[in-house]
């Protein structure tokens, strides 16, 4: 089975506050780290909707949508597959972010800012709308670890906080719990993107074949242990 290396979580200059690359260097940068695609995941949250120049919410989520179709264009340049998802952050006081895969675009495009509504909310909507929720990095310091019940998986390895035993804890909730495992460099700056990032065969490189491909196999997770800080 021809299947290819994605990174999950990664992030744009121009939509994330945090994030220091641009669209437009990207897929060189994962080409180079031997990625076969990406799932760009940039912030959503109302901090991160409150720096972006337009003057309301859906002026807002239209550029959102726009950086990601231009990074699709300059991945097909560099025949890097593509999709899209989401990392939400709600208002709820607590510090979880939560990584969104699927179709987002049509599903967020129909309804109001996510961002207020509660985990709960979210996973309900995601339910409706054929959508995958995992909460990311659950045990980064200063996180909150969310409700599982409305989860339908966690990041169990995040190359930001590359340490075997937030691993071993992340993946020990997942199999209690019986969710499932996703991991991601979180790619924010540099010219080397930390190595972490999922399996996955041609069926799964579409929004609607991720979702079904996660939901029938446990997709084989790629995690480089060794220090590959930012280079």
């Amino acid at each position: 089975m021809n299947k290819i290396l994605f990174d999950t979580h990664l992030h744009t200059s121009e939509l994330s506050p945090c994030g220091m690359v641009s669209y437009r260097e990207l897929p060189k940068i994962f080409v180079r780290a031997g990625f076969g695609g990406i799932i760009v995941t940039d912030h959503y949250s109302q901090y991160s909707f409150s720096m972006l120049p337009q003057s309301n919410f859906r002026a807002k989520l239209d550029y959102y949508f726009s950086v990601y179709h231009w990074l699709a264009d300059e991945c097909e340049k560099e025949g890097v597959k593509i999709m899209f998802g989401s990392e939400v952050a709600l208002n709820n006081g607590l510090w979880q972010d939560f990584l969104i895969y699927g179709d987002i675009e049509k599903s967020f495009r129909n309804t109001f800012e996510l961002y207020n509504y509660t985990q709960e909310e979210l996973f309900y909507f995601c339910l409706e709308n054929n959508l995958l929720m995992f909460q990311a990095h659950p045990f980064r310091a200063g996180i909150t670890l969310s409700d599982l019940s409305y989860v339908h998986g966690l990041e169990v390895y995040n190359s930001s906080i590359n340490t075997n035993g937030v691993c071993s804890r992340s993946l020990e909730l997942c199999l209690k719990h019986d969710l499932m495992q996703i991991a991601g460099s979180d790619f924010h700056y540099g010219r080397k993107p930390r190595t972490a990032g999922v399996y996955l065969p041609q069926e799964a490189w579409t929004a609607d074949g991720f979702v079904d491909y996660y939901r029938k196999n446990t997709p084989e997770l790629y995690v480089k242990r060794e220090n590959d800080a930012y280079m």
